[in-house]
């Protein structure tokens, strides 16, 4: 029996655990860094962004945040993958090349935008959870008129650069909140996540099916240098 050969394959093997472990602890950082990010996103959308097509709102955005949170990490990963296997065999060194230069042809997921929508001259039925809220609106909208006879034509034309779209923003999370937008858009977040970026399947790949399969290949290139 090879000692020698044997005790490389093992050493092999551990890499190949230690690189998908760090693969994945890259993606859930990554993942923690865009719903933060996206959290942000949503408070400051307003409602007719974000309510026509609540996944097409957030798909874009949280491949956006995963593009730039992965990206940042990336390029260290595989520097790091790639020297831990020129460690362990100098015949590795062809490897650990390709794996380094492998980062160009990982394919990230990027949904388009959607289309925009006018948040005036819409003429369409409202989703029946915004329905629900128009009384609130209607009384929102009261405020506003009073207010506004309250004021004279001079100090009316000063207060109405800020204060109506400061009203209307409020209104716009008031509506979001009493529909549970809000966390809709948090959970479908999570489920982009979850399917384009950690899932094990699926077409285009999912960025961890692609990285478990470049550490798979470099594994099995690694222990036919072995044979």
């Amino acid at each position: 029996m090879d000692i020698e050969f044997l005790s490389r394959r093992q050493a092999v093997t551990e890499w190949r655990d230690r690189q998908l472990f760090q693969a994945m602890t890259m993606l859930n950082a990554a993942g923690i860094g865009a719903r933060t990010a996206l959290d942000e996103q949503i408070k400051d959308a307003a409602l007719f962004q974000s309510v026509w097509d609540p996944a097409g709102f957030v798909n874009a955005r949280i491949d956006e945040l995963m593009r730039g949170e992965v990206a940042a990490r990336m390029e260290t990963f595989l520097e790091q993958a790639a020297e831990e296997l020129r460690a362990l065999e100098s015949r590795f060194q062809p490897l650990a090349d390709a794996l380094v230069a492998s980062a160009s042809a990982i394919e990230m997921p990027a949904a388009p935008e959607p289309e925009p929508v006018a948040s005036t001259a819409v003429e369409a039925p409202l989703p029946p959870q915004v329905q629900q809220s128009e009384g609130r609106l209607s009384r929102a909208t009261k405020r506003v008129s009073d207010f506004a006879i309250a004021r004279s034509a001079r100090e009316w034309g000063a207060w109405a650069a800020d204060g109506v779209a400061s009203v209307a923003d409020t209104v716009s999370r008031s509506l979001q909140d009493s529909t549970g937008l809000y966390e809709r858009l948090r959970r479908l977040g999570a489920e982009r996540i979850a399917s384009a970026w950690m899932g094990d399947a699926g077409t285009p790949r999912p960025l961890k099916a692609q990285l478990v399969l470049l550490i798979e290949d470099v594994t099995h290139e690694a222990r036919s240098v072995n044979l």
